[in-house]
C-alpha cells in the first residue's frame, strides 16, 4: 500500500488524495502525517511493528490516513462494519486478536463497548482528535512521531496487510488474510481492467470497510482523489458526481429473486 502511495505522490504531490466536507489532504500531505502517525504508532505500541488494527468509521478522509499509518506501522488493516451490531463486531474482532482500534468519534460509545468486550484490544485511538479520558487522538499520534517519522518495511510479500471478514451469509464472518502479494495482484488487476485517460476521482460511497475502501486506496496508485460521500441516496450521489466529475464509483448490486 505504501508504494501505490509514494507512486501516486511522484505523479502529482499537491493534487487531493482524501477529500470530505470539512478536509482536503494532498499526496504529500498524506505522505508526511502518515509518516508521523506510524512512527507515533510504533512508540506507543513497542517494538516488533507486528499488530491488528480495526477501523471504526464512517467514510471520513481522517479514517483512510490513521489505516495507511497503521500499515506502514506493519499492523494489519482489520475492517469493521459500523453497521453492525457491537456483539457480532466483538465476536470478530476477539477471533483476529484485534489490538488497536481506530474510530471515530460518532461511534466513541460503540468503540469503548467493543475495548470491554475484546481483551486482546490495548489501545484506542480517535481518528478526529475527540478522545476520551485514557484514549488517543489521531494528532497525538502525530506529535509523538514528528521528529522521526518511521522508514518504510521492507518488501515482503508475504507479509499479513489486511484481514477482511467475509460476508457472513451462513454464519459470523471469517477472517481474510490478505498479503502483500495479494493486495499488490488486486491493484494491478484493477488497474489493467480500468485504465483512465485523465486523472481519476473516486466517490467513496459504500462503507470504507466494504470494497470502496479498497478501491480507494488501489486508486492512489494513479493519483486519484478520493472523494469521501456519506450519503447513499440517489440525488446527493448524482449531484457529487457531478461536481467533482467522478469517474470512478464502487456500489454494491443489489439481487432480486
Amino acid at each position: 500500500m505504501t508504494d501505490y502511495l509514494l507512486r501516486g505522490r511522484s505523479l502529482a504531490a499537491e493534487r487531493i488524495a482524501f477529500r470530505d466536507d470539512s478536509h482536503a489532504f494532498t499526496y504529500a500531505e498524506v505522505d508526511s502525517m502518515t509518516r508521523e502517525a506510524a512512527s507515533g504508532m510504533i512508540d506507543l505500541i513497542g517494538p516488533g511493528r507486528s499488530f491488528r488494527a480495526a477501523i471504526l468509521s464512517p467514510n471520513d478522509s481522517r479514517a483512510f490516513i490513521a489505516l495507511i499509518a497503521a500499515v506502514r506501522a506493519g499492523g494489519a488493516w482489520v475492517p469493521v462494519n459500523a453497521r453492525n451490531p457491537v456483539s457480532v463486531s466483538a465476536s470478530y474482532l476477539a477471533a483476529v486478536g484485534c489490538d488497536v482500534l481506530l474510530f471515530h468519534s460518532d461511534l466513541a460509545a460503540e468503540a469503548q463497548q467493543l475495548a470491554q468486550r475484546v481483551p486482546s484490544i490495548r489501545y484506542l485511538v480517535c481518528v478526529d482528535d475527540r478522545p476520551a479520558s485514557g484514549q488517543h487522538g489521531l494528532s497525538d499520534l502525530r506529535a509523538r512521531g514528528a521528529n522521526r517519522p518511521a522508514e518504510d518495511l521492507g518488501a515482503d510479500p508475504d507479509r499479513i496487510m489486511a484481514v477482511y471478514p467475509t460476508g457472513g451469509t451462513t454464519g459470523l464472518s471469517k477472517a481474510a488474510i490478505w498479503t502483500d502479494w495479494v493486495w499488490q495482484a488486486a491493484t494491478t488487476a484493477f488497474w489493467t481492467s480500468m485504465p483512465v485517460r485523465r486523472p481519476p476521482t473516486h466517490l467513496v460511497v459504500a462503507p470504507m470497510k466494504h470494497a470502496a475502501g479498497g478501491v480507494a486506496l488501489w486508486m492512489m496508485a494513479q493519483g486519484s482523489t478520493n472523494v469521501m460521500c456519506r450519503s447513499s441516496d440517489p440525488r446527493d450521489v448524482l449531484e457529487a458526481i457531478q461536481e467533482h466529475r467522478v469517474t470512478h464509483l464502487f456500489v454494491p448490486r443489489r439481487c432480486c429473486t
